[in-house]
């Protein structure tokens, strides 16, 4: 699977790294391992590295499955925070997924970034719910 998974003691953190040209059964798969594992809680804060895989075949269908798998597990992710980070060159991908979080109202927040260090901060801010 196209997908590695790091925890970070030091910040509290899932770090789910996308490698290469993954399909969306990878990541519905990697929600599932995060929700699943006792490795951590389900609604442990997440940061979702996709900055130097290949976006070349996502299309709209892809991000609405996503979106709506993600939507399925929102009791399970509750008041957590997922940050995406991606290539500032996929803009629309960038700006799909913003809108598609948004429709959904979840329960935790989705944000999308394009610099790794930037979402690390934001995802590891004391902010109260």
């Amino acid at each position: 699977m196209p997908v590695e998974f790091q925890y970070h003691d030091e910040g509290g953190f899932l770090e789910v790294t996308l490698l290469g040209a993954f399909a969306p059964d990878d990541v519905i798969d990697a929600l599932g391992v995060m929700v699943n594992s006792n490795e951590w809680s389900s609604d442990v804060n997440v940061l979702w590295d996709g900055s130097t895989a290949s976006l070349d075949h996502i299309d709209q269908a892809f991000l609405e499955d996503l979106v709506m798998f993600r939507s399925n597990i929102d009791l399970l992710r509750r008041q957590s925070r997922a940050a995406v980070v991606i290539s500032a060159q996929a803009e629309w991908v960038s700006t799909q997924l913003t809108k598609l979080f948004a429709e959904k109202y979840l329960s935790g927040e989705v944000r999308v970034f394009h610099d790794r260090e930037c979402a690390v901060r934001w995802l590891t801010a004391d902010k109260e719910h």
